[in-house]
């Protein structure tokens, strides 16, 4: 069963991809693009839309590309 959580995995060519609550998929080329702040992570995806990490993906974010750097 797909979780509802939004979910980021690492690809090879350090880019990343984002699979969103509602299943669709979004490429994104850097970390760079992501936005940290004290209240969460978030990141545009085409046509401005903000993608924001969920709870459990914010601690995961962080415990994985912040703390591990």
């Amino acid at each position: 069963m797909t979780s509802k959580k939004e979910q980021i995995t690492q690809a090879a060519d350090a880019s990343f991809t984002l699979k969103s609550s509602i299943d669709t998929e979004h490429s994104i080329s850097s970390f760079e693009r992501f936005v940290l702040s004290e209240d969460g992570v978030t990141l545009m995806l085409a046509r401005n839309v903000e993608a924001r990490l969920n709870r459990a993906c914010f601690y995961r974010f962080i415990d994985e590309f912040i703390t591990s750097s």
